[in-house]
């Protein structure tokens, strides 16, 4: 009796074993199907995760941010001229440091600021010969006034307000100055060739960026205030020419008015005076005749004695 209990516990435990196996098969084969529809009954190989990294140089002028591979650019001339927009310019501390110890070292292998002066203008001219046209001052005078506002950009550049400041005051005193994307381009390429060849090794790749970043900024803000400030500006001047002009006529027909006022004052004061004489009292000029006659009667009468006096003496 016994025996039959555990022989059914051990067939019930079987089924039970087999009935699991069976529906894992089952549950399987479903997965595999449900696979085989979504695959079409390919089995992919299994691949390795690859990122993609975007390299490629990024940069606006005048928005502030900038981010580059040292080694993949090689030509700065993707960095555009931006005539649009007139923000603050930024460069990363490295950066500024980088261009202004570059600067430093290109004043002292000249020798002195004059003679860094003249070399930035030789080089300028030389580039574009065409440019000369721009400027009337001598040569000297204009190559002390380069070298000294290039100076005093450099030293801004870790100021970006005050250096934007600066920006806009050069490109005030450059409003008649025809500034073009070409020009700027020009000016730009043989300045930064003028730091390579004086640097040598010194000018690594990110000076040449930042130099590029700083006169394409600076070219494209003297053309962003000429197209945006130029007309009010004439404007204004306008106003104030027309407004001088009718302040001056104001003047002259109150001048016209004060001298017609003082002729009428003074033909007034003179038919006052011939009135006054015509209608005054002939007392006093009979008075004075009678004293006048009186006088010519004594003067006589003096005359005629005296001859008598002198005639009676000589005899």
């Amino acid at each position: 009796m016994e025996n039959d209990n555990v022989n059914g516990s051990m067939r019930s435990s079987a089924s039970e074993v087999e009935e699991a196996e069976r529906a894992e098969q089952l549950g399987m084969f479903d997965e595999e199907d449900q696979q085989d529809q979504w695959t079409g009954g390919v089995t992919p190989e299994r691949t390795e995760r690859i990122e993609l990294v975007d390299e490629s140089p990024m940069g606006v002028v005048g928005s502030g941010e900038y981010d580059y591979d040292e080694e993949e650019i090689t030509d700065p001339a993707c960095l555009e001229v931006n005539t649009e927009t007139f923000d603050e310019f930024r460069l990363s501390p490295e950066q500024v440091a980088k261009v202004q110890g570059g600067f430093a070292q290109l004043v002292e292998n000249a020798g002195s600021p004059e003679a860094a002066g003249d070399a930035v203008y030789s080089t300028l001219f030389e580039a574009a010969p065409s440019l000369q046209s721009l400027w009337t001052t001598p040569r000297a005078v204009q190559g002390m006034k380069f070298a000294g506002s290039l100076a005093l950009l450099i030293s801004k550049l870790a100021y970006p307000e005050e250096f934007k400041t600066l920006v806009d005051t050069l490109g005030f005193q450059h409003l008649t100055t025809e500034v073009t994307i070409p020009r700027i381009e020009v000016f730009r390429d043989a300045l930064v060739e003028l730091f390579a060849a004086d640097l040598g090794d010194l000018f690594t790749m990110d000076v040449r960026i930042s130099l590029c970043r700083m006169f394409n900024y600076i070219g494209g803000a003297f053309i962003y205030i000429r197209n945006n400030y130029s007309s009010r500006l004439k404007l204004i001047s306008h106003c104030w020419t027309l407004a001088n002009s009718q302040k001056n006529e104001q003047d002259e027909d109150t001048q016209e008015e004060n001298a017609e006022s003082n002729l009428e004052h003074k033909d007034a004061e003179k038919e006052k005076g011939q009135a006054s004489l015509k209608y005054s009292d002939p007392a006093p000029a009979r008075a004075l005749m009678r004293s006048f006659v009186c006088a010519m009667i004594a003067r006589q009468y003096m005359a005629c004695l005296c001859s008598s006096l002198l005639d009676k003496f000589i005899a």
